[in-house]
């Protein structure tokens, strides 16, 4: 049996409100972080809240491996990212929680669709909510997520 381990460097730091930085001191943390850990052969996932496409190629060069959570609401696009970047980062979220709650079952369906399709091309991709998962989710809302993961996310 062939024991496969993968270790993920997971730093969470929140670089922007939805459309604007929170601190420049934190983008300059990241610049030094991720580079003084290399010689771990590990890889590099950031968690950061808000629209973060400007510094995106920033992390890419410092050794950024995946990014997550993709906040829809915030303008992050995970079709475009994945078209733009996808050759060079992994990218985890993107699936908006908005259409969750929606009655119409067909709405979360056509998100999870749609976005799969083009982010699971090549790899690269892991399934997450863009952000938490709102407390007017149900659970049987929930589970049809989960199942509508299960039946998309297949290679």
């Amino acid at each position: 049996m062939l024991s496969l381990i993968i270790m993920i460097w997971a730093i969470g730091m929140d670089f922007y409100f939805l459309r604007r930085p929170i601190a420049e001191p934190i983008r300059r943390r990241i610049r030094w972080s991720i580079p003084s850990f290399t010689n771990i052969r590990c890889q590099f996932l950031l968690h950061s809240c808000g629209n973060v496409k400007e510094i995106i190629p920033e992390l890419i060069s410092v050794g950024l491996d995946c990014l997550q959570p993709l906040e829809v609401k915030a303008g992050m696009d995970l079709i475009e990212l994945k078209k733009q970047y996808g050759d060079k980062l992994s990218f985890m979220g993107g699936i908006d929680v908005r259409p969750m709650a929606d009655p119409d079952p067909s709405k979360i369906e056509e998100e999870i669709r749609t976005k799969f399709a083009v982010a699971k091309k090549g790899g690269g991709y892991i399934y997450h909510s863009d952000h938490s998962i709102p407390n007017n989710v149900s659970f049987s809302q929930y589970k049809r997520v989960m199942e509508l993961v299960k039946k998309y996310s297949a290679y």
